[in-house]
């Protein structure tokens, strides 16, 4: 059977288990939702083996030149190979947007093929952590790189297939190690991964953050200013400084990639989800983004009955208001020139914002 019909036989069967997810208790429908991924996923899942991306070395140069606005790239890369490592991953959390705009284009979401799904990242569209992640580790493999995906998940997910990322190896010596994570919407640079229990604070424009090491686990947590003792979602550092878990990295679990794999899996959650009770990327847009030529963060949230903008300065300080739609399709349509016309008009009739 072609990929593209198992998959669509996959999201086929979620759909006989959704009114009972939706007739269920939240935490209920979480648990409904990754055991059911579980099952359904599982003849998706990619071979030993994984996929290469289908990235050309002309094809990184030209990306990381016009989208990136990185010159010189290979003269940097002998130079310093942590340092053009540090400079991606600043660049791609500038330059591409995290959105899941793509999901609600007109072709559902298994019909899509990996020359569109390609052209959607190097035009720099961006998209989620399936998209944007195994783009940069083809880019920095054709840079000569070592690199290999982990997963993660959240911290009321429980399963590991939530999300992926990089491992980057030897890029600052001999048997070093980065984690590498700009498709998400947590803002930190390449964290090298040589830190005891707790890692040193981690900056990058309106954020804070730190890794706490747990096992085989690393769990990214942002800073906060007062929490309960018995949160079980906050850490306290050696210093008894409070700090909110956001994502779990699983760095003895390789991931092969495969985009027929990812793709399913965002079907599964977008109909399982569709009752209305779960916040984007599941059934609402996701826009998280640097406004272009300026130091502003934007993170736009559209579903149930509302549009929210929030807006994150360097400083720390914070913007929030509720825009129409027809606001936020003249913002979108203004500010980002690289989504067409059709592709938005897609995007607002399709996204179940109401």
């Amino acid at each position: 059977m072609p990929a593209s019909d198992r998959l669509a036989e996959l999201v086929r069967m979620t759909q006989q288990s959704k009114e009972v997810t939706k007739q269920s208790s939240a935490s209920d429908t979480d648990e409904n939702v990754y055991r059911q991924m579980r099952e359904l996923t599982g003849s998706a899942r990619p071979e030993n083996s994984d996929v290469p991306y289908p990235l050309t070395k002309e094809e990184a140069l030209v990306f990381v030149e016009s989208k990136l606005k990185i010159t010189s790239a290979e003269t940097l890369v002998a130079d310093d190979r942590l340092k053009f490592l540090e400079l991606v991953v600043e660049k791609v959390k500038k330059f591409i947007p995290f959105t899941n705009m793509i999901h609600h284009l007109s072709k559902p979401m298994w019909e899509i093929d990996m020359d569109t799904l390609k052209d959607w990242m190097l035009s720099g569209k961006g998209g989620v952590c399936w998209m944007i992640n195994p783009v940069i580790k083809a880019l920095l493999e054709c840079f000569g790189y070592k690199a290999y995906n982990i997963p993660g998940y959240l911290p009321w997910g429980g399963i590991s297939d939530i999300h992926i990322c990089t491992i980057v190896e030897d890029a600052a010596y001999p048997g070093s190690r980065h984690l590498v994570d700009p498709g998400t919407q947590r803002d930190f640079a390449a964290v090298a991964l040589d830190f005891g229990a707790e890692s040193p604070e981690n900056r990058f424009h309106h954020t804070t953050m730190k890794f706490f090491r747990e096992g085989d686990k690393v769990t990214l947590c942002s800073q906060i200013k007062v929490a309960k003792p018995d949160d079980r979602y906050v850490i306290f550092d050696s210093s008894g400084n409070p700090w909110k878990r956001l994502l779990t990295y699983v760095l003895s679990e390789r991931r092969n990639w495969h985009p027929y794999y990812r793709i399913v899996q965002d079907q599964i959650r977008k109909i399982i989800l569709a009752g209305g009770q779960h916040d984007p990327p599941f059934n609402g847009l996701v826009f998280y983004a640097y406004l272009p030529g300026e130091e502003t963060v934007i993170h736009i949230l559209a579903f149930h009955d509302r549009i929210v903008e929030n807006r994150y300065y360097r400083d720390g300080t914070t913007r929030k208001s509720n825009l129409s739609k027809a606001a936020l399709l003249q913002f979108l349509s203004d500010r980002f020139p690289q989504y067409s016309g059709k592709e938005l008009s897609d995007v607002f009739q399709i996204c179940p914002f109401y």
